[in-house]
């Protein structure tokens, strides 16, 4: 008896040869569907894929090759094995029966051991057919679901988005988009680790299912965010309802690996009353919603697109449209901060900013544009374009201005472009094209981007060390201000972030923050910029503490390379 049964379609029309065949594929485990006439067999077929079809060549009215063909014009029938059952041995008839689409042939009259043998035969093939389907399945699944939530992914989402819409036009029937954004996510890879992270993306996934509806979508749209569409919803308050629920839901602690892990979400609501020109409006919408509920609200919480909302986002698009239209046709520039040694007033080097002057809307300020270019991607172009035009105009003033000690150039590097393989020999290219002593290249990242991934920041800049490049950590005392990465990691330089050295002068708390991160730099051999200095008494103070360098607009608002040039070449204190 075969191990795996599977029903079988017989058309003959002789009655003790039907029994028979009927007899022997029933001993072998099989279920069967026994037909005398063709047209009743192509109506079964027609109803039902029958895995194994046998028809009998001569056949009353339409006769088995005719039957065979119609058969094989059914949707998927090649997933059918038809054997022929036929007194004819000769080449020319075997070679018409394969043409109409048959497999395999038994021969008349049946004898029981020959059947066994060419079923056997058979059962292999459908075996083989329906492990290819099932391969075939399977593929088509892993293509249309996240590898680590085995949710939908984002292509399978925007399937049904896209049929909830044209449903949505056909009968005006309303649906929803809830997009949800995992708060602090990065800050879980960072503490638990990655594996314990995709177990909390698979956990999340797991407890946002059972609170949507079967005929609703929950998907994983990328890295910690997911999304959710609530098909045939005509009130706003569902939505709500649901978004509340997700809340309640991710409120529990995790146990995972013998840790417990928290985690909540922004989540940002797109209702499709309030009207979209394409589905994917919708998915950009709650996206923005999402992105106010966790800048405005601090997260955990939940906003509804509405058209003021709306406005911006268009306004967002558009902007970031021309950003990427500037990055291509290079129509950003430098403006440069001197950086001043208080010891002696001059400058010593200068801090390279990105200006963006649109042809439209004038000056685009930096808060506004890097955001963008950092969630589109479009801050590693930029990045690789100011490593190389501060290198080149770094080179220009070192052979107009040839002094003892050789200017300096600091230039920003953003977390993305830290992830960047390349980044080390980018640098290396730029310090050969130009000829600058890498000394004279000071690297910025933040404390922030430093932490996001403190194992692979730290081997990229253990590179830069050895090749003399200058690292500084931007903003210090804003992020995690820990010990242990100063020690760990390869840094010469803190900057004192400006808000304490703004706030010097309020209190006795933020002048003794400022003092606390003098002392430590010195305890571990490191300089110290201080930025933001505005006034006279905040760089009496810096003076007062050992603090060796600063920038600020009491020095030197930021300003254009031929400004800077004059500068330099009057060669006077800046204070």
């Amino acid at each position: 008896m075969s191990q795996e049964s599977f029903k079988t379609l017989i058309v003959e029309d002789d009655e003790d040869q039907r029994i028979l065949l009927k007899r022997i594929l029933q001993s072998r485990g099989h279920e069967v569907v026994a037909c005398g006439a063709a047209e009743e067999g192509l109506a079964a077929y027609q109803r039902e894929l029958f895995p194994l079809v046998i028809l009998d060549v001569m056949l009353p009215g339409m006769n088995g090759m005719e039957l065979c063909r119609e058969m094989r014009l059914v949707p998927e029938s090649n997933q059918t094995v038809i054997l022929f059952a036929t007194g004819v041995e000769g080449r020319e008839g075997l070679e018409e029966a394969l043409s109409a689409g048959a497999d395999d042939y038994i021969t008349k009259p049946l004898n029981a051991d020959l059947l066994h043998v060419r079923l056997t035969i058979a059962e292999r093939q459908v075996r083989a057919l329906q492990r290819q389907k099932q391969r075939e399945l399977d593929l088509m699944r892993d293509a249309l679901h996240d590898p680590v939530t085995d949710l939908p992914n984002r292509q399978l989402f925007f399937e049904r988005l896209d049929r909830a819409a044209r449903r949505h036009a056909r009968e005006d029937g309303a649906f929803s988009v809830l997009y949800v954004d995992l708060d602090q996510f990065r800050k879980i890879n960072e503490q638990h680790g990655r594996d314990v992270g995709d177990s909390v993306l698979r956990e999340v996934g797991q407890r946002l299912e059972p609170c949507v509806r079967p005929v609703d979508t929950v998907a994983r749209m990328q890295e910690d965010e997911f999304i959710l569409l609530l098909d045939g919803v005509n009130n706003t308050s569902e939505p709500v309802r649901l978004a509340n629920r997700i809340h309640e839901a991710l409120s529990a602690p995790m146990r995972i690996e013998d840790q417990e892990v928290f985690a909540s979400a922004s989540i940002g609501i797109a209702l499709s009353q309030t009207g979209f020109e394409k589905p994917s409006d919708m998915v950009r919408d709650a996206k923005a919603a999402s992105r106010m509920a966790r800048d405005e609200d601090g997260g955990s919480s939940h906003r509804i697109f509405d058209p003021v909302l709306h406005a911006g986002a268009l306004a967002r698009v558009h902007l970031e449209s021309r950003l990427k239209a500037a990055v291509e046709r290079n129509e950003l520039l430098h403006h440069y901060q001197p950086i001043v040694s208080l010891k002696t007033g001059e400058i010593t080097g200068f801090e390279a900013l990105v200006r963006w002057d649109d042809p439209d809307r004038g000056r685009v300020f930096p808060d506004e544009f890097i955001p963008i270019a950092e969630e589109t991607g479009l801050i590693i172009p930029l990045g690789w374009w100011g490593l190389e035009e501060g290198c080149r105009q770094l080179k220009e003033w070192q052979d107009r201005f040839p002094r003892e000690v050789p200017l300096t150039m600091a230039i920003n590097i953003s977390p993305k472009q830290l992830e960047q393989p390349e980044l080390v020999a980018h640098i290396d290219r730029q310090l050969a094209n130009f000829e600058i002593a890498p000394s004279a290249l000071h690297i910025e990242i933040t404390e922030s981007s430093l932490m996001q991934n403190v194992e692979d920041s730290g081997e990229v800049l253990r590179k830069l060390w050895d090749r003399s490049v200058r690292l500084h950590i931007d903003d210090f005392g804003t992020g995690y201000s820990s010990l242990s990465y100063l020690v760990r990691l390869p840094i010469h330089t803190l900057k004192i972030d400006r808000s304490f050295v703004d706030r010097m002068s309020d209190g006795a708390s933020d002048l003794e923050i400022v003092k606390t991160i003098v002392r430590l730099a010195k305890n571990l051999g490191l300089s110290i910029i201080a930025e933001g200095v505005e006034t006279e008494d905040q760089l009496k103070q810096l003076i007062d503490l050992g603090c060796e360098e600063a920038q600020g607009y009491l020095l030197s608002r930021p300003v254009e390379s031929s400004v800077a040039s004059d500068l330099i070449a009057a060669g006077k204190p800046l204070f």
